[in-house]
């Protein structure tokens, strides 16, 4: 069975990583309207989770679970 467990830390890391990449391909100026609409919809989620950390990670394992669950099922 797949570790459905990380742990906080790494669970941050990963929505730091994914806002710093978010932000730095808004930071392209070919960007359609329409894709700078939907990065800034994606950072504005990352963003979310990242300022409700510990209730983000919890809510996270409870998906990991849920679709492995699923996916067994």
């Amino acid at each position: 069975m797949v570790n459905q467990n990380i742990s906080f830390e790494q669970y941050k890391s990963h929505l730091d990583e994914k806002q710093a990449h978010i932000q730095k391909l808004l930071v392209d100026q070919a960007l359609s309207q329409r894709d700078k609409a939907e990065l800034e919809q994606q950072l504005a989620e990352v963003q979310k989770r990242i300022s409700g950390d510990r209730d983000g990670y919890l809510a996270h394992t409870e998906d990991l679970k849920a679709r492995i669950k699923a996916l067994i099922n």
